[in-house]
């Protein structure tokens, strides 16, 4: 009789151990890295080349560079990719493949370095999906407007429930994990600021 309550609990607890392993191996978990400074872009230094190597340019901004590994079984949505000011919460514009003109919108994106071009990875949207088991690299072209003034704040959120409110959210989206930075404009080198909400 003891053996086989000796059995019974032995059973009961790989099968505890069991789901515990199975719960912790699917749990959405990923590795943000962020930028340590926004890359101040001049004049003329982002072009779009159509198949049909017509070329356009944009103004000054800022290149903000995430970079993400998904290394659970899960896809992971994220959303709500934002640049705003602090002071107001408006936002600015940000480079996505939606909000190409209709000229361009089959066109690649570069970045001249002097001689040397690099073609930048945007964001199709402000929202999309981690891929699971992946590597996502997002180039976020940041375009100032009148209204972004000392600071600006660059923000995302991922499909994550979370007990802290992001103070700054603009829809009922507010109990969702995000990464945030904060940026110093009247620093010359722009040091961040993470605000990173667990």
């Amino acid at each position: 009789m003891i053996w086989k309550d000796i059995a019974t609990i032995s059973l009961s607890s790989i099968a505890v151990l069991i789901s515990a392993f199975t719960l912790f191996k699917n749990r959405k978990n990923l590795t943000v890295d962020i930028c340590k400074n926004l890359e101040v872009i001049t004049d003329g230094q982002i072009e779009l080349i159509n198949p049909t190597e017509e070329i356009n340019s944009y103004g000054a901004g800022f290149l903000y560079q995430v970079q993400v590994v998904n290394p659970s079984p899960n896809d992971i949505a994220y959303f709500d990719i934002r640049a705003f000011s602090p002071d107001n919460n408006q936002n600015t514009y940000l480079l996505t493949r939606k909000s190409l003109a209709p000229s361009v919108k089959d066109a690649k994106v570069f970045k001249r370095e002097g001689s040397e071009i690099f073609e930048l990875e945007i964001p199709d949207k402000n929202h999309g999906i981690f891929k699971a088991n992946s590597y996502t690299h997002l180039d976020i072209l940041i375009l100032p407007q009148e209204h972004i003034k000392n600071n600006i704040i660059v923000s995302f959120k991922i499909a994550k429930s979370a007990i802290l409110r992001d103070a700054f959210a603009v829809t009922k989206r507010k109990r969702y994990k995000f990464y945030s930075t904060k940026f110093d404009l009247s620093d010359p080198v722009l040091p961040e600021v993470p605000i990173e909400q667990d």
